[in-house]
């Protein structure tokens, strides 16, 4: 398996983690601040709303091993992180979450790595 990238154990590079056999503890805590508060543009019909902000802290573990033989080295990575998130809703329709957060790998010789992720999803939608 490739290990490290923004799905498993941030702070690290896509795929920089070779391994075998893995046991990986991920954590996110979220806390929405600012509840009640929205930012709003209007400048056609339909409005733009900018709401549910949100704080977001991240621990990662990983336990693995990079050898075929079950008595071989067990590695140990771990980082931790902090970042945002909040929805961008178009119409009330269209929504578009935005998280920007930095893990930074607990080992040295590491510099931390800043993420972006946005998703678009759409309540309204017929399946």
């Amino acid at each position: 398996y490739q290990l490290g990238g923004f799905d498993n154990i941030r702070g690290y590079g896509q795929g920089a983690i070779n391994s075998i056999r893995f046991l990986l503890l991920s954590t996110n805590l979220e806390y929405e601040i600012f509840r009640d508060k929205e930012i709003q543009f209007k400048k056609s019909e339909r409005h733009t709303t900018l709401h549910q902000f949100t704080l977001l802290f991240l621990l990662d573990g990983l336990f693995e091993q990079d050898r075929l033989n079950i008595h071989s080295q067990v590695h140990f990575y771990s980082s931790l992180g902090a970042g945002f998130s909040f929805l961008i809703t178009r119409g009330g329709k269209k929504h578009l979450k935005v998280s920007v957060y930095a893990a930074q790998p607990l080992e040295s010789g590491f510099f931390p790595v800043i993420y972006l992720r946005s998703t678009v999803f759409n309540f309204e939608s017929k399946i």
